[in-house]
């Protein structure tokens, strides 16, 4: 072997061995799980605001914490706190989603019961003009 491929030859594998550190550290990044969070967060409607607020400014709390320990390199709490965020964000999207639809049955309610006393009020009439 020549001194140049002698040379060059830890220069390649010093330069694969970098790549495959760069790769790896990118793949423990914790973006694919903050950009859920963000997703999740930025999908919250006026009714999840309405009804669960708290849950709503939890999850905002920890999206913003999770990218702050993303850009100090902190990943494993930066993933950490978007998965709170993300569940947080669920979390009121599906509070926000249990009182709509509370609501909705009470309405329902409400009109079974009108329906109910119109059909009793015309039954007691009907008996009425019929015991003439």
């Amino acid at each position: 072997m020549t001194r140049r491929r002698a040379v060059r030859r830890p220069v390649r594998e010093g330069a694969a061995l970098a790549a495959l550190i760069v790769l790896v550290g990118c793949a423990n990044a914790p973006t694919k799980k903050i950009a859920k969070a963000e997703l999740a967060v930025e999908e919250a409607d006026p009714k999840t605001a309405e009804y669960a607020p708290l849950e709503l400014r939890q999850a905002r709390q920890k999206l913003r914490a999770a990218q702050e320990a993303a850009e100090d390199d902190d990943h494993d709490r930066a993933r950490r706190l978007a998965e709170q965020a993300l569940v947080d964000a669920q979390l009121a999207r599906a509070k926000a989603r249990a009182e709509v639809r509370s609501e909705y049955v009470d309405e329902l309610q409400r009109s079974v019961d009108a329906v109910a006393g119109e059909a009793t009020r015309t039954i007691e009439s009907l008996r009425e003009e019929s015991g003439r």
